[in-house]
């Protein structure tokens, strides 16, 4: 299971446990001074769940930047590395080119009789 469809998981998970509990609370017969502090602490634990899930995503989250940078940052690397080499190659071509023309013009200039 992916790290995403775990936290689609967990919200799921949290959401169902808060939906439960808040159904719970109101439908217990007890006084109101109760539900109200019952209510209340529901809400402190709300509050610390949701508080908890949210510095996790932002963690993930935080791993991902990471990741994509560095990832990023290497590919740039490859890519100038690539680029060094092709560029190396395309120069070595055109010297090796420049003097094959100059050993050519030679040729003709003798076969010819140019001085």
């Amino acid at each position: 299971m992916s790290e995403r469809e775990e936290t689609k998981l967990l919200g799921a998970f949290l959401t169902a446990l808060l939906i439960g509990v808040g159904i719970a609370v109101l439908f217990t017969p007890q006084s109101g001074r109760k539900t109200r502090k019952d209510l209340e602490r529901l809400g402190r634990r709300t509050k610390d769940l949701v508080w908890d899930f949210q510095e996790g995503i932002k963690e993930n989250l935080d791993d991902l930047i990471e990741d994509v940078t560095e990832v990023t940052r290497e590919s740039l690397e490859k890519g100038k590395t690539i680029t060094e080499e092709q560029k190396k190659k395309i120069l070595e071509m055109v010297e090796s080119g420049e003097g094959f023309l100059s050993s050519q013009k030679e040729n003709l200039m003798k076969l010819f009789k140019i001085d």
